[in-house]
């Protein structure tokens, strides 16, 4: 009977019209990469890389790391009477964190947000911000903790925090084996004897280089 099939087709067009309505959530950030977990050696834990950072297990620069081979957080979008509401969630632990409460507390400001969003920082070290650590030399850019070069560092980036005010340490050639320093104002390498003749570090850090 057509009117049945109709009335069927109706029906059906009704149910996935309230279906939509009722849909709570969407996601973004989806990650497939293999996954990563630190054991805690004292009770034998599995905890995801942010885990161990906040408990002081692994320092920053090997969470991002960490973060880079593996994305453990992922950020939700709720659709609501209110609006969207966005949290980050760590997906090891389960915890979420609100991105309206860290602006509204002003742990992260609207330009990172935007950065974020346009894909200049990444999620994990976003999540650091929203989730309360608290923002390190505002000097540094947040781009510029994340390097693609292994010897770059926000550290050699301050060239002018870095002159000593003592007498220079004397350094011998054979002391200056494998390390090396990345100039990103000109784009240049420097073995450490260089660097410290060009006052890219002072000799506290170059003796701490080797």
């Amino acid at each position: 009977n057509i009117y049945e099939k109709e009335r069927t087709i109706r029906e059906l067009q009704s149910r996935i019209n309230r279906e939509e309505l009722n849909s709570e959530t969407r996601m973004r950030e989806t990650n497939l990469s293999t996954k990563i977990s630190i054991l805690d050696p004292d009770t034998g834990k599995d905890m995801s890389p942010y885990e161990a950072y906040k408990r002081g297990m692994i320092d920053r620069c090997q969470y991002i790391h960490l973060q880079e081979l593996e994305c453990d957080w992922e950020e939700i979008t709720t659709l609501g009477s209110k609006g969207d509401v966005s949290v980050l969630l760590d997906k090891k632990s389960g915890k979420q964190y609100s991105i309206d409460d860290a602006l509204r507390f002003k742990r992260i400001t609207k330009e990172e947000y935007q950065l974020y969003k346009e894909g200049k920082i990444p999620i994990s070290e976003f999540a650091l911000l929203v989730a309360g650590e608290t923002k390190q030399n505002t000097s540094l850019s947040l781009g510029s903790i994340i390097s693609k070069s292994p010897i770059s560092s926000p550290v050699f980036q301050q060239k002018q925090s870095f002159f000593s005010s003592g007498p220079p340490m004397a350094f011998c050639d054979d002391t200056f084996p494998i390390a090396g320093v990345y100039d990103t104002t000109y784009d240049n390498k420097y073995n450490i004897k260089s660097a410290l003749s060009k006052k890219l570090v002072d000799p506290m850090t170059a003796q701490k280089l080797l």
